[in-house]
């Protein structure tokens, strides 16, 4: 039996130590750079039989919940999104939370794996301004689910906008979305 242990935050060196076997040194450690979206892992190359079962955690959504900055940035860069927000300024990250006044987050056990982030008047139009969910937990109904807990925070009648993603623009629609020919969008660093 072997156990690969890696060990990183978020995008860093990680270090790989073999460790038992008959035919090799009691413990060897190898460092490798590369990017791991996970923090600690373990390959347990015993049968599956043999293996301590893992549980399945359910996912938990929150209303408004408190979120971190390295979270935030954890669950975009899992995401798609983190290729079109601006990751490196942390002022302007901070800020995308603490402004947002409805936030629903989806959760397993402690690690943040989807957000529905927006600005609203919680009656007339309900701005969503990201819509993410860990690449890896994609496909189970967490963005679905986080719009409709998002849906239940607003009034009845009240319209979700938002600008889509380009890899999300076929996803929005079997939602119920429907497209808007007359959008508008002026850049931050354009004059009026």
């Amino acid at each position: 039996m072997f156990l690969y242990r890696f060990s990183t935050d978020l995008v860093a060196p990680i270090s790989v130590s073999v460790i038992g076997g008959m035919e090799t040194p009691p413990v060897r450690t190898i460092t490798l750079t590369l990017t791991v979206p996970t923090s600690y892992v373990i390959f347990d190359k015993r049968p599956i039989e043999a293996q301590p079962q893992r549980t399945n955690m359910p996912i938990h959504y929150h209303t408004n919940h408190p979120i971190t900055v390295d979270q935030f940035i954890a669950l975009l860069c899992a995401s798609t999104l983190g290729e079109r927000r601006p990751l490196e300024d942390r002022d302007c990250m901070a800020a995308m939370i603490s402004n947002a006044n409805l936030t629903i987050t989806a959760w397993k056990g402690e690690r943040l794996v989807g957000i529905a982030r927006s600005v609203t008047d919680f009656h007339y139009c309900c701005y969503l301004s990201d819509l993410a969910v860990d690449e890896s937990y994609q496909r189970q109904g967490i963005g679905k689910q986080l719009l409709r807990e998002m849906r239940q925070q607003l009034k009845p009648g009240c319209k979700i906008i938002l600008l889509s993603a380009p890899a999300a623009v076929d996803y929005y629609p079997h939602l119920g979305f429907e497209r808007h020919p007359q959008a508008w969008v002026l850049s931050g660093d354009k004059e009026i």
